[in-house]
């Protein structure tokens, strides 16, 4: 949770924050009046207002149309800062899942909660968009060792498949949790108290898990002996190419991307669309996110279990419909009300994707290759990581091209056309019969 509200209370804030970075001679915060049809103007109120005779003067800076074409054109740049982070996690997480083989659960942890800590203590002094860029990048270093040793933990404690799936998925929803406490959080504290305080108290708070985290791991024996629980004595690690060759585990990875990537894309897009739109502040930008956050926490602590019993296969196909109602929808709110509903139907969706998809995914290893988990959370992570890469950078370029509008149409319509695929899955059949299928042939 603590990981992904570092990583979530960007998303109000940047847009923000870039902008006085790329105009600092203004010295003003950026502040949207009210405007009619025939007031098309946008006025920078400037903090050292000038006082003359007793009356404050305000100095109309831009036309509304020049600043919303500068904050449109920031898309890509921020679309690049958030993928950054996804990128170096891309390429550290097989590694991790090497390590955690060799050396256990602990180091990965331990240093995944140094790294942690030092990102989130220099975002709260860094003032240039490549100092930003390098703490970002620090993150996905961070999260790599700490979500794929954790999770892989977790998965080995548990053989019961019904069981393992809802334990996952409660863990899971606690990273909604951290998706909605995020962007909550970055805008009210950016908004009343601004970056550096925000960031500090992040630090504090961070430091206090992973002090937490540390005493946990010394009154366990099972975090420094990895590999023994992990693979159980006669379980071997598959390789990730082993993993890739096999086409079910394909489709899954395919359903985490579009569903995750619809998320990516809308945490990107909708905060500069409320700006320009709605002419809406940073805390109102974050709090959005707060009913996706807990219809997500929601969906995946309801569908943990169910999706075990309905087939996960439906459970993630059902998902992927209900995501693209909710992008459709968000394209006609007109009113916050209808927004929060919108962005609620997305989070369910996700969450019963996700919930599905993951247990899914560890049982096929479990079933098919009788492997231990540190893989197929390195390829699971990868995936999440392909999804804030390309999610960001795209959706922040598309927009210029084609609108805020036609875009989530798009991620709608790939949502509907893929989910007839999982019919494929509806059953998996076990290396065992794979191999006399074969031999049969």
């Amino acid at each position: 949770m603590m990981r992904r509200t570092s990583f979530n209370v960007l998303v109000p804030i940047i847009p923000d924050y870039l902008y006085r970075i790329e105009h600092p001679t203004h010295n003003c915060s950026l502040k949207f009046n009210k405007m009619t049809s025939s007031d098309r103007e946008c006025r920078l109120i400037s903090e050292e207002n000038a006082t003359i005779s007793g009356f404050h003067r305000h100095q109309t800076v831009k036309g509304e149309a020049l600043v919303e074409q500068d904050l449109i054109q920031e898309n890509g740049r921020i679309g690049l800062l958030f993928a950054s982070k996804s990128f170096v996690q891309l390429f550290t997480n097989p590694l991790v899942g090497i390590l955690t083989a060799h050396f256990g659960y602990t180091p990965p942890l331990l240093f995944g909660f140094v790294v942690m800590f030092g990102s989130t203590c220099g975002f709260a002094f860094a003032h240039t968009y490549a100092t930003l860029f390098f703490c970002r990048a620090l993150q996905g270093l961070g999260s790599a060792f700490t979500a794929v040793a954790g999770f892989a933990f977790l998965a080995s404690q548990y053989h019961n498949d019904e069981e393992r799936g809802s334990v996952i998925s409660h863990v899971t929803s606690g990273v909604a949790v951290g998706a909605a406490l995020g962007p909550f959080l970055g805008g009210v504290l950016y908004y009343h108290y601004g970056k550096t305080t925000m960031f500090l108290l992040l630090a504090f708070i961070a430091l206090i898990d992973g002090l937490l985290r540390l005493s946990m791991m010394c009154g366990s024996s099972s975090m420094s002996e990895g590999k023994s629980v992990e693979y159980g004595g006669d379980k071997t690690n598959v390789s990730i190419p082993t993993l890739l060759c096999d086409p079910y585990i394909w489709l899954m990875l395919g359903c985490v991307l579009l569903s995750l990537s619809s998320g990516a894309i809308l945490e990107t897009i909708l905060p500069i669309h409320m700006m320009i739109e709605w002419r809406s502040p940073s805390w109102l930008q974050g709090t959005i996110f707060l009913p996706f956050a807990i219809a997500m926490f929601l969906s995946q602590n309801i569908f943990g279990r169910l999706s075990f019993r309905m087939g996960r296969w439906f459970c993630s196909l059902l998902g992927m419909q209900v995501i693209a109602v909710g992008l459709i929808s968000i394209t006609q709110a007109r009113v916050v009300s209808i927004l929060i509903v919108s962005v609620s139907l997305v989070g369910i969706g996700i969450g019963m994707v996700s919930s599905s998809m993951v247990a899914g995914l560890i049982q096929i290893v479990d079933v098919r290759y009788a492997s231990g988990f540190g893989n197929i959370f390195s390829l699971f992570d990868m995936t999440l990581c392909f999804c804030f890469i390309f999610g960001p950078i795209i959706s922040g370029y598309a927009l210029r091209l084609i609108g805020f509008d036609w875009l989530l149409y798009l991620v709608a319509t790939v949502n509907i056309m893929y989910a007839p695929l999982l019919l494929l899955i509806r059953k998996v059949p076990t290396k065992i019969e794979h191999i006399s299928n074969e031999q049969q042939k």
